[in-house]
């Protein structure tokens, strides 16, 4: 019968049925064929939904893991993605990474130039920017949180104003100017100890961005005191090496008896 022979004055006629003997038959192997089925249905998704369940599960304590031992993330998918950044496609964990303070060894190796600029990269200076935020302080070299790569960030933004973060990757002086300035200087790998600088008043600048752009700016003032003394932290040079011998040696017995109190 067609649809419209289904229906008379309103209402849903009954179709024909099959013979007593034949339809309870076939009802039962409907009824065990569609159980088996919906069964094995069940089992494959149970099957895959505890796979995926642990693939994210266990990136994502890799991921936990890294982040407290600064590892390399070892749980990636063939897209060079984790698992755990597929589970949070929004905003990208950010990690505060342990600041080296002298007089570790790290900090007096010279940095190596970056090759490429790929996920690994944007992530460290991601993590780095977050790290200089909560220290707090302006600047911060790869090295300082032994990574000895060429890339440092800073942000010169004052607090009332937006954040300005910039991201220099294998940055190089290109010109210096003769004319000097002094500024108070500090570093995050030598906490809480100031003391004045002389440099060049304004450089001349050239780097890579995130993107692998090629950028030059000119610097001068507070920008070109920053630059300068980022880029002596990936030539293995600390701002102290610019004060007398008396004040370095000075400095250097002081932090060393603290990181001994610290290993203790």
């Amino acid at each position: 019968l067609g649809c419209s022979g289904c229906f008379q004055s309103g209402t849903m006629r009954s179709l024909p049925l099959l013979p007593d003997h034949d339809d309870q038959q076939q009802k039962r192997q409907h009824r065990t064929r569609n159980q088996e089925i919906a069964d094995r249905h069940r089992r494959l998704a149970q099957n895959q939904d505890n796979i995926i369940h642990a693939v994210v599960m266990a990136c994502f304590d890799n991921e936990v893991e890294r982040k407290k031992n600064i590892i390399p993330n070892t749980c990636l998918t063939m897209t060079g993605t984790s698992a755990y950044e597929h589970a949070h496609p929004v905003e990208r964990p950010m990690s505060l990474l342990k600041i080296l303070s002298i007089p570790d060894p790290v900090l007096r190796q010279i940095s190596k130039p970056i090759a490429r600029i790929d996920r690994d990269i944007e992530k460290l200076a991601d993590d780095m920017l977050e790290t200089m935020y909560d220290a707090p302080g302006i600047g911060l070299a790869a090295i300082q949180i032994g990574q000895p790569q060429r890339l440092f960030v800073i942000d010169l933004a004052k607090q009332d104003e937006p954040k300005a973060p910039m991201v220099l990757i294998n940055p190089e002086i290109l010109s210096r100017s003769e004319e000097l300035s002094i500024y108070e200087e500090g570093c995050l790998s030598i906490p809480e100890y100031y003391e004045k600088v002389e440099r060049p008043a304004s450089v001349r600048l050239r780097y890579q961005d995130l993107k692998g752009a090629v950028q030059e700016i000119d610097a001068d003032g507070l920008l070109a005191t920053c630059v300068q003394h980022e880029l002596d932290h990936l030539d293995g040079k600390l701002f102290i090496d610019y004060l007398s011998k008396l004040k370095r040696d000075r400095v250097m017995k002081k932090f060393t008896k603290i990181a001994k109190r610290e290993d203790v």
